[in-house]
């Protein structure tokens, strides 16, 4: 380690702090400061600047470590790794949010902590070395003549260049309100959807594609763009697209051209996992957030071998290298990948060493595997930045060269090569400040200076004998430091523009007057396809206006199977010149309707005989196919009905009428059937279930198939759930009614309520012993350590009193589980009698009892007193109880009132609630939830009041025996 990385220590228990600086400086770290409330990490971050911030998340203090972690991160661009008992799932939106580094869970081996902080320091340099990366893409980026742009795959734009939001009219705090889609006209989408699909197909297109955009103003701007994958982890990540403004040309030629692509994104983190190896080489202990890795519990690693889980191709090589770990060789840090339960693997990163026992003698392997797809990420990340730059120099369509800060070509493209008419070898490294063409000469020179400069004319080649009328922006390259080191030269060759403008002042509008009154369509198309002329027919049933239906070919309008079909047919066409009929093919409408149509088709023939078109005569036949399709899904409606007879079958019109359900339904719901139909299937239905009719018959009526859940009244009083799957009735492209089937699972959803309330309390019982009792040992074990190097009095002191509360709370979460687990019968008791033994066990409390009564209850009424009292004496310091116990109304009443510290107004509602926490113990209280719990399975309730002239009355109100 060439120097000593800085590290700030933020940890509220003070021993486990000084045996964290410990194990640090024997790493060769240097801590810089020891803190423990989010505040001082703040204001010591900012004075020292350490290289890393160990941080936990529960601090002293009104800051908490997640929120000084994201300050320390924003503000300071400071790394920071997370070392903490237990994140619950609710806080690890927040976690994610800050960017963290890493992330440890106490207790922690010496060689988690490390490579937690070596792999930190490592992914910081990676960042900042990317934030350089982007500096070179983004000196092309922004000053090309054409449009670039990226977007997702859904079409929402991801980033733009100056030049695109100017052809647009859009700012860049536009770019996350532009979505491509949008800047189309409805006749541009199939044109879009056919260059999606190359790009989803080959990762590149081809060929340049024509569109039409629709500017912020309302105006519209004509382009040429193509475009390629971006790809991320070897999968698609989103696309880049170049897009030169060819207005001027479109309009001139009156054609409109369509483009669209759309794309996606992604990115995670994953924590370490801590794993032992016994010498056969099973797993005898994995961390739990195994799962979170791999998908796998870490019960399912115990007792097997490490093999199962590592994929194929690594096992032959860790197999020898545990082998070779158990005679004593040391490793290097080791990149795998190990098998995910869906049926994938994660790339991670390990670091093994041997495991002794107390005699040295080796008894296993000890280790920690890291999730490095963050770091592949970051490689990735700078070979994207490599590729963005390489796809827009390979594949624009401009020719582009770069020059020194003397005016030297140091490099250029193929379409500046093929612009010029000469080779690479002549062009790099001549010096373009010498070149007798002035206007050229001064726009360099400008560029040189720092600004851009720009040129205009036909180009005379000194290197080969070509005149190319051009277009060319030279833009200076400037340093970190301000300096010009050199400049980008974007040449555009606007040979086309002249020859479209030349012919489109020599061109003539065709006369099209032939069959205009036939009632069938008339057509005629060139040998690849495109209309060349149509009478009024056609473009009825087309849906296109004259001018963009010419020169659309059939591909546009049908589908790919059809478009091959067709291709076949002209081809045959083409080759005997024997007329064919076309029965049955399917075309889309610009409105996006479908026909099926049917077309008589000849060989066109020019004046020398050859072939030159095709003309054909065609039918629209799609009411005579709609009949038929309807008298199919007539016949599927009657056998659908037939076939799903166990459960209910219902038909409604288009109202919500019920115009047809089977018997079964007397059967399940009680209803004779006559007393169903000409109802609205709502009065059946539970109230608050009928809001949500409306939102699941517009789905249907949407051809989207999918399952719901309603609640369905019965006769005989309450209600049973069924899962619903219904589909729309047709008749004439209209839906005249809805038909469905109705399956009773009542039994499902009440055994899903059960499941979800024990896991619910499986979850509290998780969380406590995942925080509470793990920071108890973990300071146990740091208190022992530090006794080991220098013994104290205070030491032992802080291990004894830990170890009592940690022996306490598994006491109580005991008596919680009693609640949760069992069912109880409840029998007649007598309260005195309880208070009374109760209260044998605090003989230093000075009791005061009143009053009797009988309740119903079991053996765990005792627990409920007692939790109360210890809670008086044990967080509000209480020496003097006194109980009332009395009728209030037809319930028995019991006030455990106290004199201690008292409950916070703002907290009284929260103190009965799983998992909820106050005062110093540093424990979740569960004492307050198992009463709550206990006078819930008794049928009566409980609530906090305040006491006079200060502690807490508890209130409890039991059922009382008549």
């Amino acid at each position: 380690m060439d120097k000593k990385a800085k590290i700030l220590i933020v940890e509220d228990e003070r021993i486990i702090a000084l045996e964290m600086r410990r194990k640090l400086k024997t790493m060769g770290y240097d801590v810089s400061a020891i803190v423990s409330s989010g505040e001082d990490a703040v204001r010591k971050a900012e004075e020292l600047h350490p290289d890393l911030v160990l941080m936990d998340i529960i601090l002293q203090g009104e800051m908490d470590g997640v929120e000084a972690a994201g300050q320390i991160r924003t503000r300071f661009d400071i790394p920071v790794v997370y070392a903490t008992a237990n994140v619950s799932d609710a806080r690890l939106e927040d976690i994610t949010r800050t960017e963290p580094f890493g992330c440890l869970f106490k207790p922690f081996e010496d060689v988690e902590l490390h490579a937690a902080i070596e792999m930190a320091l490592y992914k910081y340099k990676m960042d900042k070395k990317l934030r350089e990366r982007e500096r070179r893409y983004n000196a092309l980026y922004d000053r090309s003549f054409d449009g670039v742009y990226i977007h997702d795959f859904e079409g929402n734009f991801i980033d733009a260049n100056t030049a695109a939001l100017k052809m647009l009219g859009f700012e860049r705090e536009d770019i996350p309100l532009i979505n491509f889609a949008s800047l189309l006209s409805e006749d541009q989408m199939p044109l879009a959807m056919k260059a999606f699909e190359e790009l989803r197909e080959t990762g590149t297109q081809q060929n340049i594609t024509g569109f039409r955009l629709l500017q912020k103003d309302g105006g519209h701007i004509h382009v040429e763009t193509k475009a390629s994958v971006i790809y991320r982890d070897e999968k698609p990540y989103a696309i880049q697209g170049i897009a030169r403004d060819i207005t001027d040309r479109r309009e001139a030629e009156k054609a409109l051209h369509d483009s669209e692509k759309k794309y996606r994104t992604l990115a995670e983190t994953t924590n370490d996992i801590a794993f032992v190896l016994d010498l056969d080489g099973k797993f005898t202990y994995v961390s739990p957030v195994v799962e979170k890795l791999t998908g796998y519990s870490w019960q399912d690693f115990l007792g097997r071998p490490f093999t199962e889980f590592i994929a194929p191709e690594y096992v032959n090589s860790e197999i020898k290298n545990f082998q070779e770990g158990l005679a004593g060789k040391e490793f290097p840090l080791v990149e795998i990948e190990v098998k995910h339960k869906d049926g994938g693997t994660v790339p991670i990163e390990l670091n093994v060493t041997s495991l002794p026992d107390a005699t040295g003698k080796t008894t296993g392997r000890i280790g920690v595997a890291r999730d490095i797809t963050d770091r592949r990420k970051a490689n990735e990340a700078l070979r994207e930045s490599e590729e963005k730059y390489r796809l827009i120099f390979g594949n624009t369509p401009l020719g582009i060269l770069h020059f020194d800060e003397k005016g030297i070509i140091t490099a250029c493209n193929d379409q500046f090569v093929k612009i010029i008419g000469s080779t690479q070898e002549v062009l790099v490294g001549l010096n373009m400040l010498n070149l007798p063409d002035k206007d050229i000469v001064s726009a360099v020179a400008v560029a040189i200076n720092g600004k851009p400069g720009y040129y205009e004319d036909d180009y005379h080649s000194v290197t080969a004998n070509k005149v190319t009328p051009v277009r060319i922006l030279f833009a200076p390259i400037i340093s970190e430091k301000g300096e010009v080191i050199g400049g980008v030269g974007i040449i555009d060759d606007i040979t086309e523009r002249k020859r479209a403008e030349k012919a489109l002042r020599k061109s003539e509008e065709r006369f099209r007057t032939i069959f205009e009154s036939r009632e069938d369509g008339y057509a005629e198309l060139d040998l690849a396809g495109r209309f060349t002329f149509f009478n009024e027919t056609v473009l009825r049933i087309m849906g296109f206006p004259p001018e963009e239906l010419m020169g659309i070919s059939y591909r546009e309008y049908t589908s790919p199977e059809t478009a091959k079909r067709l291709y076949g047919i002209f081809n045959e066409i083409y080759r005997t010149g024997k007329s064919t009929e076309i029965t049955d093919y399917q075309i889309t409408r610009k409105d996006g309707g479908k026909r099926t149509m049917e077309l008589s088709a000849h060989l066109i023939r020019d004046e020398k005989g050859e072939p030159a078109g095709f003309r054909g005569i065609t039918r629209n036949v799609t009411k005579r196919r709609e009949m038929e399709e309807a008298l199919k899904k007539s016949e599927a409606r009657y056998r659908n009905l037939v076939e799903n007879m166990r459960d209910i079958f219902y038909v409604n019109d288009d109202k919500g009428i019920v115009t047809y359900i089977s018997p079964v339904a007397e059967e399940i719901g009680g209803y004779k059937i006559e007393e169903i139909i000409g109802k609205p299937l709502t009065d059946f239905l539970h109230p608050e279930d009928i809001p949500r009719i409306a939102e699941h018959f517009q789905e249907i009526t949407s051809d989207i198939i999918k399952p719901h859940l309603y609640r369905l009244l019965i006769k005989s009083g309450g209600f049973i759930w069924v899962r619903t799957l219904s589909q729309p009735i047709y008749e004439n492209d209209r839906v005249v009614g809805i038909q469905g089937i109705l399956t009773d699972i009542t039994d499902r959803k009440q055994a899903e309520e059960e499941i979800k309330a024990h896991r619910e309390h499986l979850a509290l019982i998780n969380q406590i012993l995942r925080h509470d009792l793990t920071n108890d040992l973990v300071v146990i074990q740091s208190s022992l350590n530090l006794y080991n190097n220098s013994p104290e009095e205070e030491l032992l002191k802080e291990i004894f009193s830990r170890t009592g509360k940690s022996i306490d709370l598994i006491n109580r979460m005991r008596e919680l589980e009693t609640f949760i687990s069992r069912h109880r019968e409840l029998q007649i008791r007598e309260m005195r009698d309880t208070i009374d033994e109760t209260i044998k066990n605090y003989p230093f409390i000075d009791f005061e009892i009143k009053g009797d009564c009988q309740v119903m209850a079991d053996d765990s009424l005792s627990s409920v007193i007692d939790n109360i009292v210890r809670n008086a004496v044990i967080h509000g310091k209480a020496d003097r109880i006194t109980i009332t116990t009395g009728r209030e109304r037809d319930m028995c009443e019991v006030r455990i009132a106290d004199n201690g510290t008292g409950i916070p107004d703002e907290i009284k509602e929260k103190v009965f609630e799983e998992g909820f926490m106050h005062g110093d113990t540093g424990h979740t209280g569960i004492g307050l939830h198992i009463v709550q719990k206990a006078m819930e399975s008794y049928g009566g309730y409980t609530w906090a009041e305040n006491n006079e002239p200060k502690g807490t009355v508890i209130v409890l109100r039991f059922r009382m025996v008549k």
